[in-house]
C-alpha cells in the first residue's frame, strides 16, 4: 500500500517515474490519502484470500503443476503450453531463483496476481504431454 511517507522517501531517493506509477503516487506534488491503493486493489486482495484447489484436484501426467519450473522450461512442449498462459514464467531471468519452485507453489505464493483459472488450464494442457 502506498502512503504519503512512501512518496516522500521515493522523492528523497530520486525514484524513477515507473516507481510512482506502480505505487499509485503522484510524481510531483504531495501524496494524500486519495492516492492510497487499498480501495483500488480491494478486489485483488479478496481474490487472493480464496484458497486454490488442492494439488491432487488438478490433472497430472508426465509433466504437471508439481513439476519444477526449471524442468518445464527445459521441455520445448511444456514451453509451448506455458508461453500463451504465463509468458513471464518462460521469459524471466528469475528462473535461477525460482527454478526449483513448482507452478502450484508459485500460484499459491502469488495470490490474485496469478489468475485462478491459469493453473487449471496449465494442468490440463501439461497432462496431455
Amino acid at each position: 500500500m502506498s502512503t504519503p511517507k512512501a512518496a516522500a522517501r521515493s522523492t528523497r531517493h530520486d525514484a524513477p517515474p515507473s516507481h510512482y506509477e506502480r505505487l499509485g503516487l503522484p510524481a510531483e506534488g504531495p501524496a494524500t490519502e486519495d492516492h492510497l491503493l487499498v480501495r483500488v486493489r480491494r478486489d485483488q486482495a479478496e481474490k487472493a484470500r480464496e484458497p486454490l484447489p488442492r494439488p491432487e484436484d488438478y490433472p497430472a501426467g508426465r509433466l504437471s503443476l508439481r513439476t519444477p519450473l526449471a524442468a518445464l522450461v527445459s521441455d520445448p512442449e511444456a514451453v509451448a503450453v506455458l508461453h500463451p498462459h504465463a509468458p513471464t514464467l518462460v521469459d524471466t531471468e528469475l528462473l535461477q531463483v525460482i527454478g526449483t519452485t513448482s507452478l502450484i507453489s508459485l500460484a499459491a505464493m502469488s495470490g490474485a496476481s496469478f489468475p485462478k483459472e491459469t493453473p487449471r488450464t496449465l494442468a490440463e494442457e501439461l497432462s496431455t504431454l
